[in-house]
């Protein structure tokens, strides 16, 4: 007949009970540091690399456009670089408050409005220069820029494109009067002169002027100096990158799936 054992142990087991409760709480002290540290890298190590990463395409795609455009306005690939970097020499001259972006679009502008590679550089970094003297901002140099490839294309200066240089860069008022003699645009209008003599002769006394010469950007122009010195230094990493991954070719494509699946719709 069968029946049922029971076995009864007698053992203490309260210190096996205890040590399982220790390695289950230092189990779950693990797993919770593990995570932690899963975070910790992932916000000091990862997201700045991936961040650094996509800065440094963004800047390689934004050089190389301005790049390409030098390029084609002077007729080689090699000449195109070959000015990008001498702009990028004249944005490091301390006495210059200009960024690498706006001088290469005002070369652009300047060269695209029928004015020589040389002058449109020296015109840059002379009107670099007055905007120090003038306290104005990056911003304003390619304003003044624009004026006067806006002035140089229609063969005029209005009284509104004077307002606007003067606005940007009021140093420059007393050169213009001691140079044309006039304070108005009919006063210049006035001498007969071209835009583009105009514009020569205003950076012509620039260029003369020594306390113009002799001023230096300080503070901000350490910023603006920082700023681009990144900006370059990043680049080479930006290129790597676009290269190996063919960011050109597979955006294009993903752009080009977008497009038929949104067509789809």
């Amino acid at each position: 007949m069968a029946s049922n054992l029971v076995l009864r142990i007698g053992a203490d087991i309260s210190e096996l009970t205890r040590r399982l409760k220790q390695a289950e709480n230092r189990m779950k002290r693990f797993a919770f540091k593990a995570e932690s540290i899963g975070q910790d890298l992932t916000a000091r190590v990862s997201l700045p690399i991936i961040a650094i990463g996509a800065a440094a395409v963004s800047t390689f795609a934004q050089f190389d456009r301005l790049e390409k455009g030098l390029s084609a306005l002077n007729g080689s690939a090699a000449e195109g670089a070959a000015q990008f970097n001498r702009l990028n020499q004249i944005v490091l001259d301390t006495r210059t408050t200009l960024d690498l972006k706006t001088a290469a679009l005002g070369a652009q502008r300047l060269q695209g409005a029928g004015l020589s590679a040389e002058f449109a550089e020296r015109t840059i970094k002379q009107l670099g220069i007055a905007a120090t003297v003038s306290g104005s901002a990056v911003d304003d140099v390619g304003g003044v820029l624009r004026q006067f490839t806006q002035i140089v294309g229609k063969g005029k200066i209005e009284q509104e494109d004077l307002n606007t240089i003067l606005d940007r860069m009021p140093a420059i008022g007393a050169l213009i009067k001691k140079e044309f003699g006039a304070t108005t645009a009919e006063g210049i209008r006035d001498t007969g002169i071209s835009m583009e003599t105009f514009v020569e002769r205003l950076v012509g006394a620039i260029e003369a002027n020594e306390s113009f010469q002799n001023v230096q950007g300080g503070l901000a122009k350490a910023f603006e100096s920082f700023t681009n010195a990144v900006q370059t230094g990043i680049r080479p990493l930006g290129e790597t990158i676009a290269k190996t991954l063919e960011l050109e070719k597979n955006l294009g494509k993903l752009s080009d799936f977008i497009t038929k699946t949104s067509l789809a719709f």
